[in-house]
């Protein structure tokens, strides 16, 4: 008997191609769907910039849906952490409420088995359907907020279709509210590793930041404690990027700003690094740390990401800091007087990667769950 195919819906508030940490999942996980498994990409036309466009041309092999959300009229509300948090909470449910029957009639032709939703308020668009939540823009901690949402969708009051939650690791006790009505996956995100050839691991200590040149990523922090360092002598810094945060001449000070690079010449700076710094302020699950890592580079990032990558710190892969500049000043100067041992362990780091977040080994996890959760072999938690 020849099995029908699962018809798998993912839904995006943004156009793939911009580039930010969800749409990097979708066009990772994406890589490797099973022969089984049918694809449909519900996303929009929005994108404030297209970091990803050559990648998102991948996706054109899937069939796609196109809807124009209100909400991305609004985006001036993202600019603050609080206007956010009132957008998704009071305006996002309102609206989709509202304008539900107009965008369920766009979607009437779509026959879908499971939807996977990377923006949780969306799902009385898809009911009807199997609905996994996720952790992409909400449970992304287990601060206040969060574990507030998850008692609220444990009562029933709110996201009353999702039956499934992908909860990165690290989250126990958010986990174990969602899970007293939901199935949980507990999964990181995983990335393509990056291979480098043999490195020189010899001559100036060469540090690397990847991100976007805002406050929130700690781009300040980090230009701050490096000058409080006085390492520039026997080390550099090369900054990939770009945001509102405006270079000064910093090249006295051996900083160079590289702008927005090419996935090539990345995947070179990732590969010429010893240290990845990053002292974000706020994070959830940053791709440039697990691509940083794949490369082999030590990490040091603000510990606002420390419950996603749990075994990391023991492991000697990573270390976490205040995002400071004392402590980034602190950090870098240790590092230098441990350069000897950090490089003799980068082959070891990479295991680490491969055993953890490589995407292949990743993706496989979620498809397996996707399908057991369709055919309701997976059981509540």
């Amino acid at each position: 008997m020849v099995q029908t195919a699962t018809r798998m819906g993912f839904h995006l508030i943004t156009d793939p191609s911009m580039g930010g940490g969800v749409e990097r999942w979708l066009i990772n996980t994406l890589h490797n769907v099973p022969d089984n498994v049918e694809i449909s990409i519900i996303s929009t036309n929005f994108s404030d910039q297209k970091r990803l466009e050559k990648e998102a041309d991948y996706l054109l092999k899937f069939h796609s849906v196109k809807l124009d959300l209100i909400e991305n009229n609004l985006r001036f509300f993202r600019k603050s952490r609080i206007l956010s948090f009132i957008l998704d909470i009071i305006f996002i449910p309102f609206l989709v409420l509202l304008f539900s029957p107009f965008y369920k009639k766009k979607l009437n032709k779509e026959s879908l088995d499971v939807v996977y939703l990377t923006k949780n308020q969306y799902w009385r668009l898809f009911k009807g359907e199997k609905m996994i939540g996720s952790s992409h823009t909400e449970f992304h901690d287990q601060g206040l907020v969060s574990m507030m949402k998850a008692r609220l969708y444990a009562a029933g009051l709110i996201y009353r279709g999702i039956g499934a939650f992908h909860v990165y690791p690290g989250r126990d006790s958010l986990s174990g509210i969602l899970g007293r009505k939901a199935t949980i996956l507990k999964l990181p995100n995983g990335s393509p590793e990056i291979v480098c050839n043999a490195p020189s691991n010899q001559g100036n200590v060469k540090f690397l930041y990847v991100g976007r040149l805002e406050t929130i990523k700690g781009i300040e922090v980090l230009i701050q404690g490096w000058k409080m360092s006085g390492i520039s002598g026997s080390a550099s810094l090369k900054i990939v990027g770009t945001g509102s945060y405006k270079p000064l001449d910093l090249a006295p000070y051996g900083i160079q700003f590289m702008g927005k690079l090419s996935d090539e010449d990345l995947k070179r700076e990732y590969c010429n690094a010893d240290i990845f710094i990053y002292p974000t302020l706020w994070d959830s699950f940053p791709y440039t740390v697990l691509e940083a890592m794949s490369a082999g580079c030590f990490v040091i990032s603000g510990r606002v990401i420390r419950s996603s990558f749990i075994d990391a710190e023991k492991e000697r892969i990573m270390k976490f800091i205040k995002s400071t500049p004392e402590e980034v000043s602190l950090s870098l100067k240790t590092a230098m007087e441990s350069i000897d041992s950090l490089r003799i362990e980068k082959s070891r780091r990479i295991e680490f990667f491969r055993n953890n977040y490589n995407s292949e080994s990743v993706n496989e996890k979620f498809f397996k769950f996707v399908d057991s959760f369709y055919l309701g072999h997976v059981e509540k938690k």
